[in-house]
């Protein structure tokens, strides 16, 4: 147990999650954006402080099939319903953290936050193995480097929260803001793409 709630480190914890929540609570947003784009349009808030990075696109794996259109789409519906899930339980035990001390050095809480950031990095792998087809190349780019960006948070997450270091919690709650707007440009990309579709 944490012996001193007001000590400088525990302050500085809290700090972290409550940071951590703000993260996760734009990733949620960003990441429910991604599935009505291609039936109804939905407004998506956007960042004008967020750097916009443009990479050139990969061109899929060749061992792989591609992908139709509608099957793509489906499956990424699919992956950010579990996103979702994932960074709402994040959300869940970081403020409940942030309430309760104690929490961080609660085996129990620990493990629910290993359990959460297991589900998000399976999300990632999941978007990794996917084909796109042509036409979503440049979003399935974007997707991959929101992908990469979350996998490096949630191993600061993971290990900040077994460590109760606020430092590292902090750098996870940066590589979900970094992964939040590769989310956007890709949910902004695939917008357009609809756009011009119909």
């Amino acid at each position: 147990m944490i012996q001193e709630p007001d000590s400088p480190k525990t302050r500085r914890l809290i700090w972290a999650l409550i940071v951590l929540v703000l993260g996760v609570c734009i990733a949620c947003g960003a990441v429910a954006t991604l599935g009505p784009a291609h039936s109804t349009p939905t407004a998506t808030p956007t960042a004008t402080t967020v750097p916009t990075i443009t990479p050139a696109p990969t061109t899929p794996p060749l061992s792989a099939p591609t992908l139709s259109e509608t099957e793509y789409l489906a499956r990424l519906i699919d992956i950010s319903d579990r996103y979702i899930v994932a960074f709402g339980d994040i959300t869940t035990l970081a403020q409940a953290a942030t309430d309760d001390p104690d929490l961080f050095a609660s085996l129990d809480w620990q493990n629910h936050i290993v359990m959460a950031a297991a589900a998000i990095t399976g999300c990632n792998d999941e978007v990794r193995q996917l084909v796109p087809p042509a036409r979503f190349i440049d979003v399935h780019f974007q997707l991959m480097g929101a992908a990469d960006a979350y996998d490096t948070a949630m191993d600061q997450l993971v290990t900040g929260a077994l460590s109760q270091d606020p430092n590292l919690i902090n750098q996870a709650a940066g590589n979900i803001t970094i992964g939040n707007a590769r989310l956007q440009q890709a949910t902004g990309r695939l917008e357009a793409l609809d756009d011009r579709s119909g």
